[in-house]
């Protein structure tokens, strides 16, 4: 009774999550198997939807002093530096992180006739990151004041700015990339990661610079992590119920996707 399957686009044989190579061929990173394409096609030849899940930023490319220069920026012992998180992601705020993403969706639009795309949780920001230089200069100009996080912590409308400031960004970034795939694939449905804290806890959003209510506006499907063990939850079914209802339940249940942990890793 399948009906639709969400294929993983590129590799990650270390269990990184920071993406080094795909299996399409493409401008911008090393090709691992170029096979993306017949697996694809092979699937949709059983008359089911296949979504290519790609990431937004978490990419390493090849040049090593541009991959450094574009990461995200964490604030680490009274200075930015290279964020220290699972996901080693390229900045949204430069626009050479978004020059090389776009050659990523490019080509794969443009070989693989795929029917929608999952865009990865990695885009997020979490409250101690952007301080990448584009990002502070970007915030600067817009508000005449610096994004220091002393003066964040202090004030409070600074601080609501800063985290709508970051939000805007990686939506305006993760929509670059659907104009991209709609160029080649103009009726490519588009979905979109979300963690399930972002639905539940009101201060999740200042976490991770994600908005559930704007999910909903913007993309054709909102997929929730729903992974109870990892969320330490003993009573899943009770969690799911809440989770469910949190999304608004039935009302959004054709635009809502759970995607639930197979196992507890």
């Amino acid at each position: 009774g399948v009906n639709t399957v969400f294929l993983q686009g590129f590799c990650d044989v270390g269990a990184t999550g920071n993406v080094k190579s795909l299996y399409f061929a493409n401008s911008a990173l090393p090709v691992e198997m170029d096979f993306l394409s017949h697996a694809v096609n092979r699937i949709r030849s059983r008359e089911m939807k296949v979504f290519v899940w790609m990431p937004a930023l978490a990419y390493e490319l090849p040049d090593p002093v541009l991959n450094e220069a574009l990461k995200v920026r964490e604030w680490k012992g009274g200075k930015p530096e290279v964020t220290s998180s699972w996901y080693r992601r390229l900045s949204p705020f430069d626009p050479r992180s978004l020059e090389a993403t776009r050659k990523i969706f490019a080509d794969l639009s443009a070989r693989v006739q795929f029917d929608g795309i999952l865009i990865q949780d990695d885009a997020y920001l979490a409250e101690a990151e952007d301080f990448h230089p584009a990002a502070v200069e970007a915030f600067r100009k817009r508000y005449g004041v610096s994004p220091e996080p002393q003066l964040l912590k202090a004030d409070k409308d600074l601080n609501a700015k800063w985290v709508a400031f970051k939000t805007e960004a990686i939506d305006r970034h993760v929509g670059e990339i659907v104009k991209t795939v709609r160029t080649y694939r103009p009726g490519a449905a588009i979905a979109r990661n979300l963690y399930s804290s972002v639905v539940t806890n009101p201060d999740a959003t200042t976490w991770f610079a994600q908005d559930f209510k704007r999910y909903l506006r913007t993309y054709d499907y909102t997929v929730v992590m729903a992974y109870a063990a990892m969320e330490g939850k003993k009573d899943s079914r009770k969690w799911y119920r809440e989770l469910f209802e949190a999304t608004g339940g039935r009302e959004n249940a054709a635009r809502v996707v759970f995607k639930l942990q197979a196992y507890d890793w």
